[in-house]
């Protein structure tokens, strides 16, 4: 938009503006401002993960297992109250429950922590920036654009209050107005439905390459690789046979998980080896994996063929080594089995507690001596995975911070937490058909776009209110999803966001999805619906190759 307003403008060049998600302009901020001595220490996502973590067992008794989900519930709720100026105080007034009261409590804890170390985590850096702004330290000047804030929050709002107060000019970024009307469809199901839009996106693409073309997919944070399979399909029939430049002409937005790659997860397990037994079938992964002790041929199958006579058992590696030794003379093999002495070894000599900048070190040469990631040549996505990794050893290495020793085994459950929170997705500039949630792609313009699965179970999305507060606060503080009324709102003004954002726009929704019939959102009631075309899905590629 401001690209095309230089060029009406008659200007040939001009400096790119900054943009930036909101986050990283809350970091920029905090960074220019004046006395730095003055400003309290940044906690970073990972920091703040563990505190919460240790304020939540304080009040759940040491003992407890498995707090994983509720840290992350606990960490969200309290961004949440922060983003909508909601007290502590007030929260522990109005609870009710067991969880209010215990996540009430907890919350107590883990303020009295940041207070008292001088510390500012994710939540608290709004309002602390907006201070800064108002008394003059941040130094705020020129023009401020915001895109993309449908359901702005009250800390935006008192940011914005501050940029204006200080002189700024404070703007919104223009909603896209380019659509025609809408249509709607119809499809047998999801699977039709999703490959039909694949379809549907080659088609636009043969006729003008340079199209930007958009699948939008309700529920895709659920099933990422499913629907993005189901688009390919339709986009690049057998593509499962096609050049990788094809097959990654699809951009998926909703990345994977960084525990979910193998190369991460192969790693883990080893290294999990250090501090506890595993059971036969996760060493059966050690040994059929080319990620570690590189490469695997018949040596290393024949020893897991071995393994699986054995008991199914925890096994230590020096237990492996008796059970396994001299079975098997192949090369590979052999050079398994003295990987896995070299970790008996290590094992034995393992300090007790070191910082986490020490284990940090530790682990990344446990897994170089491992042969991790292999020895073959890695891709250009895979390069991109191992780089994310290290800076996944950086973040564990800058929790000295808020913890100046631990185990190995709770450095490792660190890692673990920091991989299944971390969703990764490799760069590339061969993208040419979008697959994206309707969140994401609210606010983008493109050339074409399908919205798929608008059904009335699907749309309005579920609501989202928070578990662990009270529901009469949130009312009261007209938090989102606090009463239905809010959700039905905000689901409106995406789809019609959506339904803006391209001069051809597509709605459609399968007639049978998870056994149960389907129809479409009372949200699409004005829509112009299109006969079923049983021509639009291609169906499976793999049929055509039958017989």
């Amino acid at each position: 938009e401001y690209a095309r307003q230089q060029v009406e403008a008659g200007i040939n060049a001009w400096q790119s503006p900054k943009i930036l998600a909101w986050p990283d302009w809350l970091d920029a901020q905090l960074r220019d401002a004046d006395r730095q001595e003055d400003l309290p220490t940044r906690i970073n996502h990972y920091h703040s993960t563990l505190l919460w973590d240790r304020c939540l067992r304080k009040e759940l008794a040491e003992s407890a297992t498995a707090t994983g989900n509720l840290v992350r519930l606990a960490r969200d709720s309290w961004q949440r109250l922060a983003d909508w100026n909601v007290t502590i105080r007030d929260v522990a007034r109005f609870a009710q429950s067991v969880d209010q009261k215990i996540f009430a409590a907890a919350t107590g804890r883990y303020l009295g922590v940041l207070e008292r170390e001088k510390w500012i985590d994710d939540a608290g850096l709004a309002a602390h920036v907006a201070e800064l702004v108002s008394t003059g330290r941040i130094q705020a000047t020129g023009r401020y654009t915001f895109a993309g804030f449908d359901r702005e929050k009250p800390s935006t709002r008192r940011i914005r209050q501050a940029l204006q107060e200080a002189g700024c000019e404070v703007l919104d970024a223009p909603s896209p107005n380019t659509a025609v009307e809408a249509t709607l469809q119809a499809f047998a199901s999801r699977e039709a439905e999703m490959r039909a839009a694949g379809a549907w996106a080659r088609q636009r693409l043969e006729e003008n390459p340079g199209q930007r073309i958009a699948i939008v997919a309700t529920g895709l944070e659920r099933d990422a690789q499913r629907c993005g399979a189901l688009v390919r399909e339709g986009l690049i029939p057998g593509h499962q046979l096609a050049m990788s430049v094809s097959a990654d002409a699809l951009n998926i937005s909703y990345g994977r998980r960084l525990a979910d790659y193998p190369v991460v997860s192969i790693g883990l397990l080893w290294l999990r080896w250090l501090v506890q037994d595993l059971r036969a079938k996760d060493i059966s992964q050690l040994l059929l994996s080319p990620l570690v002790v590189a490469p695997v041929t018949s040596g290393r199958a024949r020893l897991e063929m071995r393994l699986r006579r054995l008991p199914d058992r925890d096994w230590s590696p020096s237990m492996i080594s008796s059970a396994l030794k001299g079975k098997e003379e192949a090369p590979d093999a052999v050079k398994w089995l003295k990987k896995v002495a070299a970790l008996t070894k290590a094992r034995r000599e393992l300090r007790a507690t070191a910082s986490p900048a020490e284990w940090a070190v530790g682990v990344d040469e446990a897994l170089k001596s491992a042969g991790w990631p292999g020895k073959q040549q890695l891709a250009s996505a895979e390069f991109q995975l191992v780089n994310r990794w290290r800076d996944l050893l950086n973040d564990l290495a800058r929790m000295d911070l808020v913890s100046h020793s631990m185990s190995l085994e709770s450095a490792l459950n660190c890692l673990d937490g920091m991989a299944a929170d971390a969703v990764f997705q490799p760069e590339s500039d061969t993208f040419r058909v979008h697959l994206l949630g309707p969140l994401e792609a609210s606010g983008i313009e493109f050339d074409a776009i399908w919205l798929t699965g608008v059904t009335a179970s699907q749309w309005p999305p579920a609501a989202n209110p928070l578990t662990l507060v009270s529901r009469r606060l949130q009312q009261e503080r007209g938090m989102p999803d606090a009463v239905p009324a809010d959700t039905v709102a905000y689901a409106e003004r995406v789809l019609e966001h959506l339904c803006r954002a391209a001069p051809e726009v597509i709605c459609s929704y399968p007639l049978n999805d998870e056994d149960g019939d389907q129809v479409p959102s009372d949200m699409l009631a004005n829509m112009t619906h299109r006969n079923p075309d049983p021509e639009a899905d291609p169906g499976w590629f793999a049929a055509s190759l039958a017989g």
